[in-house]
């Protein structure tokens, strides 16, 4: 099902110094009466040193009580701004959305346990697999069943030509380009969408011609550098050839892929053919997993680890290479954890240009079902999204009397967002400040560098020299829970660059 609604406001309601609002990005301000804020998570409260999430009954009693112990209100304020609101539930109320307010969406599915579905009279009650992820204000809340996939690409027909049997090894090109690939559970984690017809039978894709038996009815795809696809059949030794005939080759399939397909929730809104009964679509949350066509490092860092696996897993750095190559995953990393007495396998990834990979996606739901189909079916697996977080840093420049200035702090400024951009960081990577200064430091023009603030942009942090920053590795929470791995970046917002006299 899809939900959707907007977000539950909870709003100041007492005139306490002790209420405090603490951005994930700044120090804790204070609050005061009529304030008011979005929820973006469960509230919770610490239970011996464990963060609990309160229940919906619970919280209910709570705010009709006198609790004096302080909630914490995953939330944001009237700036937009995330951060934690610490206050009891007695000095908050809950407000109704206002009218500008975002509306939020997710994809949710129903248990598979026989209590999941109860008829209770004339109700159903339904219980979710899992949690929701937003809170929503209840009178905003709306809830579709009739959903149905979307995967991106133009369809095109085409007839692709005349076969011949007197020729082995036929070969055509697609018209248009580039060919559309969908998730799939494959070694690749991808198909592609082409149909070869042939006398009006279809042929099958494979992976390569060889050793294919001389009556074999498939072909192999091949890419050129300008992103056309090539057909190829058989010389009736490997696969079979082409029958003769006039025109009797069709193709058809759909073109475009990459990023471009990660179009924003809400913003597909018509059909091209609308079925019987359909009035309006839409989609509730954003499109995932597509991904550009690999540059040629990409192609050269990743060739090799298919090679490594041959399609199967089963060492540690197996699970962590399959991953990688798998299409929609840029960074994986795999790991033993030990979860209700039991030792399994934790895999953080991370999508394309650092995209989380949500649950719902077709790639994390492919990638889990190629690892059980080409892993240990009997191994517990695990896989989570990575936690993205970063660094700030402050720092003034000695420039060569002979550069021009301005040139120089757009190269260094430019030089440490790719040295430390998620394409060039690994998860548990530490940032070091001597690091930092080799960096800055090797641009052209730059005569010395002295740094003056290097620290995480954790919630609550302050500005402060620290000369090594750590990224967490997967970690085993004291509540049970699994955490996946972080991969520290520098943050994307302006840099503090300054000059020495």
């Amino acid at each position: 099902m899809a939900i959707s609604g907007k977000r539950q406001r909870v709003r100041i309601v007492a005139d306490d110094a002790s209420l405090v609002f603490t951005p994930d990005d700044g120090a804790a301000v204070a609050v005061k009466p009529g304030d008011s804020f979005q929820l973006t998570a469960v509230p919770t409260w610490l239970n011996f040193g464990v963060e609990v999430a309160l229940l919906p009954e619970t919280l209910d009693s709570l705010l009709h009580g006198t609790p004096f112990f302080p909630l914490h209100w995953r939330s944001m304020d009237r700036n937009g701004r995330a951060g934690t609101l610490q206050a009891p539930a007695s000095k908050v109320a809950l407000q109704a959305a206002l009218k500008d307010d975002p509306v939020v969406s997710e994809l949710v599915f129903i248990g598979s346990q026989a209590a999941a579905l109860d008829h209770t009279g004339d109700r159903t009650i339904l219980q979710l697999k899992a949690p929701l992820i937003h809170v929503y204000d209840r009178n905003t809340l709306a809830v579709c069943a009739n959903l149905a996939p979307a995967t991106h690409g133009e369809a095109v027909s085409e007839v692709a030509g005349s076969g011949d049997a007197a020729v082995a090894n036929q070969r055509f090109m697609l018209k248009q380009s580039p060919l559309t690939y969908v998730s799939a559970v494959t070694p690749s984690g991808r198909r592609s969408t082409l149909e070869v017809r042939v006398d009006g039978r279809l042929w099958n894709e494979v992976p390569s011609l060889f050793d294919r038996k001389p009556n074999a009815h498939v072909y192999a795809l091949r890419q050129d550098d300008e992103q056309r696809t090539i057909v190829q059949f058989g010389d009736g030794v490997e696969a079979a050839r082409l029958p003769s005939g006039r025109d009797n080759l069709r193709f058809g399939y759909r073109k475009f892929l990459g990023t471009g397909g990660n179009v924003r929730a809400g913003q597909l809104t018509t059909l091209l053919g609308r079925p019987l009964g359909v009035k309006a679509v839409n989609n509730p949350v954003p499109a995932s997993g597509g991904q550009d066509r690999e540059s040629r490092d990409d192609a050269r860092r990743n060739a090799p680890l298919t090679m490594l696996t041959l399609g199967r897993a089963v060492s540690l750095q197996d699970y962590t290479d399959f991953a990688r190559s798998f299409a929609g995953v840029s960074k994986a990393l795999a790991v033993w954890m030990r979860t209700g007495g039991l030792r399994g396998l934790f895999l953080s990834l991370a999508g394309p240009d650092g995209a989380a990979v949500p649950e719902t996606s077709a790639t994390y739901l492919n990638l889990a079902a190629a690892l059980r189909a080409y892993g240990d079916p009997l191994l517990p697996l695990q896989l989570k999204t990575y936690q993205s977080v970063h660094f700030r840093l402050k720092a003034k420049l000695k420039i060569a009397s002979t550069a021009v200035v301005d040139e120089v702090l757009a190269n260094v400024s430019d030089t440490l967002r790719w040295h430390f951009s998620f394409a060039n960081r690994d998860f548990a990577q530490q940032v070091s400040l001597d690091e930092v200064m080799a960096v800055m430091q090797s641009v052209t023009g730059v005569d010395a560098v002295d740094v003056d603030q290097l620290y995480r942009l954790d919630p609550g942090a302050f500005p402060a020299l620290i000369p090594r920053l750590f990224a967490k590795p997967p970690q085993l929470l004291t509540n049970g829970s699994l955490k996946a791995a972080e991969l520290l970046t520098l943050d994307p917002g302006p840099l503090a660059l300054e000059v020495m006299p």
